[in-house]
């Protein structure tokens, strides 16, 4: 994204206001909420949501993105004394198949040797009566493991005789026309392990020339299989998540020993070779009731062609049509039930969720889940929807908005949509999308048209807060004029989106009556969080070992500068020997100016070191003078056990009967119960051990799964 100095962006501003002043009736409008862009997001930030908006109502993402060169493979020079390492417990053991080609298999196994951390493993090679150096090759690579066979058998049956000698938990096949990369046997490993309904897992294969062969398999309903993602660029969001998919490449699988024993090994049906990988796959899933998945940050290169050629006509290569008809008998039913009939349906063929429906996210840009509340809450929805099963897709409006984020997203399993004409993305897929999650007023009134128009979605329309009234509540404060007229264009804009929707979403009961109650709009209250109670056990709260306060937030949210500065200007200096510590990104120059020996202004920090100040800091602080919707900050502080103080702009949304929360207004009351609850360590663990419960009723799944429900039947099963 180029950066644009002010006086350009003002003019590039100006210049599109200027063209809807032949409307006089909506300048007004488009000047409120341009104001309302600029206050979250910037001049810059306002400019992008121009760009975009004027290359199509909703439709077209059109930036140039940088080249990224592709990973070329490199064949390094052959080890002078290669040696396996030896381990006397076995994770994995590594099964090649070869018939002569010894070069091959040499790079094959260095590549083993330089690029394999982490995991105990073996290597088999599986030598079918090779006539060249193979036959001496256990003299060269120490600690190789050698199953030669008297004659041939065939790829199938060599397989299945050298995995009769594997010692490992897991068993994996690798193709000796491969070379692996760094952590590649590790994050199979990982996978499986991560969960045990995953039953095979495979990696992304590359050709030679860095660009993918493989990220997944799909087999169709005629039993023909293509490889996904062949051609595009390794680093592209579609083929770098994990997922579900019909079939892995038997030129390297993993799946436990266990397993591949009681399904008795490659089914001879196939020999010698082809479909005995995507039928390995089939009886996983449909005899097992077990998950097949692409692990994307596995990465191997393949040198297809090396082993069988690429004539289907001649050679073995001709099995490849002789099987797929032996394949296509035996799981016909399989195929017509679970199966798409054809590439017009790659949108769901490629994550195998022709029996899944699709929930489609979208918000203004990646979502920063580390810096602010809004972008935090969608990232959990964002996991929630992957986890109960949905074939999830998240659509930045702009996808240069917080890159560094888009690998957290792909790590949840949810493909981040990039497209450079949206519209025709929404013309192809839209008929496949069967929710949407749309995130903020302006972002969700500019996606409804495309979603009506090319899908029969329901819409939930999540608005996080009330803008117009957060943004009144910021001119009352600071006395600007016209602030009632501009609050009620806003309002008049903010509820029309809401009733556009099939239903629309917030955080607290105040704003889902305020909805219901001003417009015809179906308004329910949703988490702003959604949170394990159990995973609070590891948060032990004692005060005596405490010491400090703090006040968490993303600033460049005006409401957390406001309050940061009142609270250090109007209530720190009433509260003598307690340090402030102001943790969150972008903190502004007027806030930083005011870091002294007691003040300490972070800026960003890890997620590890924000851990730790939860850890050690007595009470948290939440001073918000104007604002709207549930404070996400109130929230996370509570979840890790610690008493908070804040104001009733903090707590609006936010039950409390229990009193779990200490609210004053006036600088001199909330100074005074700051102090007194710093102090009083009795009080402190009272309202610490509050917490739990107070997650547990307000901020669970099953929170999620009553709100949505009616709309969402299958969270209610």
């Amino acid at each position: 994204m180029p950066i644009f100095s002010k006086t350009r962006q003002l003019l590039q501003i100006a210049r599109f206001c200027a063209q809807k002043a032949a409307n006089p009736r909506k300048l007004g409008h488009y000047c409120s909420k341009c104001a309302g862009i600029v206050r979250e997001r910037g001049l810059k930030g306002l400019l992008q949501t121009l760009q975009y908006r004027s290359a199509g109502r909703a439709g077209c993402y059109t930036q140039p993105r940088p080249h990224i060169p592709l990973p070329a493979c490199t064949i390094e020079a052959p080890l002078p004394h290669p040696e396996l390492p030896s381990f006397e417990s076995i994770t994995v053991s590594i099964i090649i198949p070869v018939y002569n080609q010894y070069r091959v298999t040499r790079s094959c196994l260095d590549s083993i040797i330089r690029h394999t951390k982490d995991v105990s493993y073996e290597v088999i090679l599986a030598d079918d009566n090779s006539s060249d150096q193979t036959r001496d090759i256990a003299d060269v690579v120490k600690n190789l493991i050698v199953v030669k066979n008297p004659a041939d058998r065939g790829f199938l049956n060599n397989c299945n005789h050298a995995a009769k000698h594997a010692r490992g938990t897991y068993v994996l096949f690798l193709n000796n026309d491969t070379i692996v990369t760094d952590g590649w046997l590790w994050e199979l490993v990982r996978t499986m392990e991560a969960d045990p309904q995953i039953g095979l897992v495979g990696p992304k294969f590359l050709a030679d020339t860095g660009a993918v062969m493989e990220a997944g398999g799909i087999v169709f309903r005629d039993a023909s299989a293509w490889n996904y993602g062949r051609g595009m660029h390794p680093e592209m969001p579609g083929v770098c998540y994990p997922r579900e998919v019909d079939y892995i490449s038997g030129a390297c699988i993993l799946l436990k020993t266990a397993l591949w024993n009681e399904l008795g090994g490659f089914d001879a049906t196939f020999a010698p070779c082809y479909y005995e990988d995507t039928d390995l796959a089939f009886r996983v899933r449909y005899e097992k009731g077990l998950k097949v998945l692409y692990q994307p940050k596995s990465v191997i290169y393949h040198m297809e062609g090396v082993s069988n050629g690429t004539n289907e006509s001649t050679g073995f290569k001709r099995y490849q049509v002789v099987n797929r008809e032996k394949f296509y008998q035996k799981w016909r039913t399989q195929l017509h039930q679970c199966h798409t009939r054809g590439a017009d349906e790659l949108f769901l063929a490629k994550d195998h969720a022709k029996t899944r429906r699709t929930m489609l996210v979208i918000d203004y840009g990646l979502l920063s889940y580390a810096e602010d509340t809004g972008s935090r809450s969608t990232f959990q929805y964002l996991r929630y929807f992957a986890g109960k099963g949905y074939n999830t897709k998240f659509l930045p409006n702009d996808p240069t908005v917080n890159r560094k984020y888009l690998q957290s997203h792909c790590d949840l399993g949810v493909e981040v949509v990039e497209s450079e004409d949206l519209h025709q993305w929404f013309v192809d897929n839209g008929r496949h999308i069967d929710f949407a999650y749309v995130n903020r007023p302006d972002v969700c009134d500019a996606y409804l048209g495309l979603l009506h128009k090319y899908s029969n979605a329901t819409v939930i329309y999540q608005g996080h807060d009330l803008h117009h009234l957060r943004e009144y509540r910021e001119d009352m404060l600071k006395h600007l004029p016209n602030a009632e007229k501009k609050m009620q264009a806003r309002k008049a804009f903010e509820l029309g989106v809401c009733e556009r929707a099939d239903v629309a979403c917030y955080f607290s009961d105040t704003e889902v009556q305020l909805v219901n109650s001003e417009s015809h709009a179906n308004a329910v209250k949703v988490p702003l969080f959604i949170l394990k109670a159990a995973g609070m056990q590891k948060y032990q709260y004692t005060p005596e070992s405490r010491n400090d306060i703090a006040f968490v937030g993303g600033y460049n949210h005006p409401p957390n500068v406001d309050g940061a500065q009142w609270f250090i200007e109007e209530i720190l200096p009433h509260c003598p020997g307690i340090k402030f510590y102001v943790v969150g990104s972008n903190p502004p120059k007027s806030l930083c100016k005011l870091a002294s020996e007691n003040v300490i202004v972070t800026g960003t920090i890890s997620e590890e070191a924000l851990e730790n100040i939860y850890a050690s800091i007595r009470l948290a602080v939440v001073p918000l003078r104007y604002g709207a919707g549930v404070k996400g900050k109130i929230i996370e502080a509570i979840y890790h056990k610690v008493p908070v103080v804040t104001t009733t702009i903090g707590i609006e949304g936010i039950a409390n009967d229990s009193g779990l929360v200490t609210v004053a207004d006036e600088p001199a009351d909330f100074a005074r119960e700051t102090v007194r609850l710093y102090n009083d360590a009795q009080l402190l663990l009272e309202k610490s051990r509050l917490s739990e419960t107070f997650i547990r009723e307000h901020f669970s799944d099953t929170a999620v799964n009553t709100a949505l429900g009616p709309y969402m039947p299958e969270l209610l099963q």
